[in-house]
């Protein structure tokens, strides 16, 4: 986008504002497709600000399309779990199209807009605020950064294929193709493939090709004989890099948060991240491709990841479908204690896409965890906080535990206190390369009513990991109940710590009940349930549909109930 609108004078005029009894009504005006609205939308909620905890304040926009544009975004230095490292994003500086900060009682109303984001940038920003609701809006991308190319034919050295829409390339002197976006290009990457039903990762149609020609949308791939990818007509490549540098909504210490019917088509490098909030609500929230649009693809990487959050998280009615990554993870960090004293431990991120923030406050409770059993040994109170680094950060604590850690080879500190309740109904999951959703809580959760569909690793995963990912904790209340899983993979429901030495259950209290496997065709003898270190398991009156055998496999769990 080359034309902003930058004048007070002209935001003044195109603006205006409605007090009645209930709120404050800023509108939007309808959105000239020919500029770029970035500068306008946000002078709209520094015009809100100023009402800010005072009243609720409704901004307005009008139906139509909102160019927003990473040239005129607002640069932020933030750090964002499971995001980029430090060597892979040095100044790890996100672009934010809408910036809601240090906001309350706050209402955008899309009135059926949609938000066209122009380069890779985080489409809405919530950062310390609370009772903030968005609605009723559409989020897409003018030059998505999963290029798309449907297989035309195929021998064994030419591979053909058509651009998808909105997929751009440019090839050089010696044949080397690049996508290309509004202030991006890439080649090589990471590639999946569609085929009409499943996506899964494959070896990607950049790795060995001699040269690439274009014919207007045609893209020819020229190999050594032998060398072509595995590939039919009618399939479609979904390309992609590998950094996860900006997000699609990025929701931060912030309280009472809703997404509300709105449709992302498309979330560039990574999904909605949610970071240390306290309830955050998904009601009609769809994570798909246009269905009147050619594209197969509508995300880079997962589409929902909640780390660190309390209070209550609500996923309701929502349907995901087309990601790189799981649909929905929702978890804590393992922090490393990398030394201590008789009150304070000084504790290490070691994921390395993981870091920068401040993941504990005065009052949490923190439980010191085995990494090798991932068993609890020791819990205690946070009384200060230091960040020491990027990396490291050290917490007082209001007993001495040192006693207790020095008995174990490898501790790990979770926030017992960052760990909320979940609700996750009504939703659909299908075409994820990957699981359908990963939770890890120690509060109740209830998953139920959704229908996984196609799911080619587990449809649902309970973890906990001290060693890889560091994505905390053990589950104590976990409801699943009145699911379908449709033709999905083995094991279907996994409760797989990562734990390397036993030494007494993971988790407890999970309930797998009411539950419908359906398969289309008998091809094997699928795992239902896969359970691994778990104390008081049920599993009852589930059901099968042409699926006369089927497996439920348990190590090292105890007070099991199987009927």
């Amino acid at each position: 986008m080359n034309q902003t609108i930058k004048s007070t004078i002209t935001f003044i005029t195109a603006v205006t504002s409605v007090i009645n009894a209930y709120s404050i009504v800023i509108n939007i005006p309808v959105s000239d497709p020919r500029l770029d609205m970035t500068t306008l939308l946000n002078n709209a909620i520094e015009k809100a600000a100023v009402y800010d905890g005072d009243t609720d304040i409704i901004i307005r926009l009008s139906p139509g399309v909102y160019n927003i544009s990473r040239t005129a975004s607002i640069p932020v230095h933030q750090h964002i779990s499971n995001t980029t490292s430090e060597q892979e994003n040095p100044q790890s500086i996100k672009h934010y199209g809408l910036y809601l900060k240090n906001l309350s009682r706050i209402t955008i109303d899309g009135a059926g807009a949609t938000l066209m984001t122009h380069g890779e940038m985080t489409a809405i920003a919530i950062d310390s605020c609370s009772n903030i609701t968005i609605r009723d809006l559409t989020i897409d991308s003018a030059d998505p950064s999963v290029p798309e190319m449907k297989v035309i034919s195929r021998n064994d050295s030419i591979v053909t294929c058509c651009m998808s829409a909105r997929t751009s390339c440019r090839i050089s002197e010696d044949g080397k193709l690049y996508w290309i976006g509004d202030g991006w290009e890439f080649t090589g990457g990471i590639a999946q493939i569609y085929d009409g039903i499943h996506t899964r990762r494959c070896v990607s149609p950049m790795n060995k090709y001699r040269y690439a020609e274009q014919d207007n949308d045609i893209l020819t791939f020229h190999y050594a004989a032998g060398e072509a990818p595995e590939c039919q007509p009618g399939n479609v490549y979904q390309m992609r890099h590998s950094l996860r540098t900006e997000v699609a909504t990025f929701i931060n210490r912030s309280s009472d948060v809703m997404l509300s019917d709105i449709s992302y088509h498309f979330l560039v490098n990574f999904g909605i991240v949610g970071q240390f909030c306290h309830n955050i609500t998904l009601d009609n929230v769809v994570c798909a491709p246009d269905k009147n649009d050619e594209r197969t693809c509508a995300g880079f990487a997962d589409f929902v990841q909640l780390s660190g959050c309390s209070g209550k998280i609500s996923v309701r009615n929502c349907h995901f479908s087309g990601s790189h990554d799981d649909p929905i993870n929702i978890h804590g960090t393992h922090l490393k204690v990398v030394d201590y004293d008789h009150n304070s431990l000084t504790v290490r991120f070691m994921h390395n896409q993981t870091y920068g923030f401040m993941p504990f406050a005065a009052g949490d409770e923190i439980a010191a965890v085995d990494a090798c059993s991932l068993r609890h040994f020791a819990t205690a109170v946070v009384t200060d906080t230091e960040q020491l680094s990027d990396y490291d950060i050290k917490i007082r604590l209001d007993r001495d535990i040192r006693k207790l850690i020095a008995q174990h080879k490898n501790t790990v500190i979770e926030n017992v206190t960052a760990n909320p309740e979940v609700e996750i109904t009504g939703c659909q999951f299908s075409l994820t390369p990957t699981r359908g959703l990963l939770l890890t809580t120690s509060r109740k959760a209830h998953i139920a009513n959704n229908t996984f569909r196609n799911i080619p690793m587990s449809a649902i995963l309970i973890a906990d990991d001290g060693q890889s990912w560091y994505e905390s904790g053990s589950v104590r209340d976990v409801t699943i109940s009145n699911n379908r899983f449709i033709d999905c993979a083995s094991p279907i429901i996994s409760i797989s710590p990562e734990n390397s030495i036993f030494d007494g259950p993971v988790h407890s209290g999970i309930k797998i009940y009411d539950n419908e496997f359906i398969y289309s065709k008998n091809t094997d003898v699928p795992i239902l349930v896969q359970a691994k270190s778990v104390e008081e398991l049920s599993i009852r009156n589930n059901r099968t549909a042409n699926c006369p055998e089927y497996q439920i496999t348990l190590t090292g769990c105890t007070s099991v109930d199987i009927e």
